[in-house]
């Protein structure tokens, strides 16, 4: 289309040229009379025309044939700031990965073409692009133009197809690699097969670890979403509070009390020597824990009363002016201090009591080794717990997820307008034949044709 106008501007710059310089030549009668005359349509510009119009729709079809495009944008917040969703740094290079070509060609059959290959016919950059020379003109985009230029390996391709196969698998892609990491929420019964050689006190708390594993994941999900629901019509702080009674009700209130209260496992002796160990390791860590709540409030005793609300800091600023600026002392990071290792010397004691507790009833049991069947029964029935709470918590996060990432990349198509080429050409070819007109104009004024 481009060389189509270039050969009209050259046509009608010759015409205007040779009637220029052929004007002082004729009177005004004969200009007028050129003008003015009714002539036949000659059978080179009709020729013409119609050549131009064949060529013009020959061009169109090639075009749309062997080339498109098509914008990738990026509707999540992170976006804005050259980040993915989980806040790694973003890279546009990402668009057109080994992972992406590999999965377009899978996903489009497309065979005899190699990842080179259909590379070599794309190509990817920002639709808006920033200089990074001007602070004014700073920019990172969020969409992005994805071009296809057929070659000799592509070229039985068609164009929209491919542009949309490489931006559904990048979307594919990008979800599978920065959605939410499903791996703390599974949970199978096979897991039980490990139990065998260990102790009934430490699978309690195995168990307890993983329903907490849950319930937090949960917890984190209700912060970002508190009113979503699944399709069977799960929130995520209902499934909170179900992993949360699995650690309170079965575990703490029956399986870790019924295992203290009777003195059950399945090595009495062993166990001992580990409740002492441990104790032992918790009472020198809460005597650090009673030192530093000693250290920071004699600290904090130390501060004049006149200095526990704000002190004045001589200041300079950007203008290298001298000012007074107020700041808290650090009478309330002290406070803090005291008050956090307060709590854990409070937390580590109350862990000694039942250790202890536990060790003065493992001693007064009368099994020392061996399973027990109820609490083997009791095992069972946690595991059965967490095995449906876990499926029910990933079927729900990842049915979340997806939803919520297949928003983030949106893809665009620009499929070429046949009403819109049609008029193109036709314009086009309309400029070609007036150009053509104007030339056999031209060569009647400068030929003398007229017979004057």
């Amino acid at each position: 289309m481009k060389l189509i106008l270039l050969i009209v501007a050259a046509i009608m710059i010759y015409c205007i040229a040779a009637i220029c310089m052929k004007s002082n030549d004729y009177s005004v009668s004969h200009i007028k009379k050129v003008i003015t005359a009714k002539r036949k349509l000659k059978l080179w510009t009709l020729l013409g025309g119609v050549i131009c119009a064949l060529i013009l729709v020959y061009s169109s079809y090639y075009q749309s044939a062997s080339g498109g495009s098509g914008i990738i944008t990026l509707n999540y917040s992170e976006a804005s700031k050259a980040q993915n969703s989980n806040k790694t740094r973003f890279n546009m290079g990402e668009i057109l990965s080994d992972e992406v070509i590999d999965r377009a060609i899978q996903k489009g059959g497309m065979k005899g073409v190699t990842r080179e290959g259909l590379r070599k016919a794309l190509v990817v950059n920002p639709v808006v692009q920033g200089d990074s020379h001007d602070r004014d003109s700073y920019h990172i985009s969020t969409e992005f133009r994805v071009v296809y230029k057929a070659n000799k390996e592509t070229r039985k391709l068609e164009p929209t197809t491919v542009i949309q196969l490489v931006a559904e698998s990048f979307k594919e892609v990008y979800i599978r690699k920065y959605a939410k990491n499903f791996g703390v929420l599974r949970f199978r019964a096979e897991e039980a097969k490990q139990f065998k050689d260990w102790d009934y006190y430490d699978i309690a708390y195995y168990l307890s670890m993983r329903a907490d594993n849950i319930s937090a994941y949960m917890s984190e999900l209700n912060g970002e979403s508190p009113s979503f629901k699944s399709k069977k019509g799960m929130s995520f702080s209902s499934l909170a509070a179900k992993s949360g009674n699995i650690r309170t009700e079965l575990l703490d209130n029956d399986l870790l009390a019924y295992i203290r209260d009777r003195g059950i496992s399945k090595n009495k002796t062993e166990m001992l020597k580990r409740l002492s160990y441990n104790n032992n390791m918790m009472r020198f860590d809460m005597r650090k824990a009673n030192s530093s709540f000693n250290i920071n409030n004699q600290a904090v005793e130390m501060y004049a009363a006149e200095m526990t609300r704000i002190a004045l800091v001589p200041t300079i600023d950007g203008n290298k002016d001298y000012y007074m600026s107020k700041t808290k002392v650090g009478l309330d990071d002290l406070s803090l201090a005291a008050k956090t290792a307060s709590d854990q010397a409070q937390e580590l004691l109350l862990k000694i009591r039942k250790n202890s507790a536990f060790a003065n009833s493992l001693r007064a049991s009368s099994s020392a080794f061996g399973t027990n069947p109820v609490v083997d029964e009791e095992i069972d029935e946690v595991v059965q717990s967490l095995v449906n709470i876990s499926r029910d918590a990933k079927n729900t996060a990842q049915e979340y997820t997806e939803s919520r990432m297949n928003e983030v990349i949106s893809v665009q198509i620009n499929y070429p307008s046949m009403l819109r080429t049609a008029a193109k050409c036709l314009i086009l070819t309309l400029l070609f034949f007036g150009a053509l007109y104007v030339l056999s104009v031209t060569r009647d004024y400068t030929e003398v044709r007229l017979g004057e």
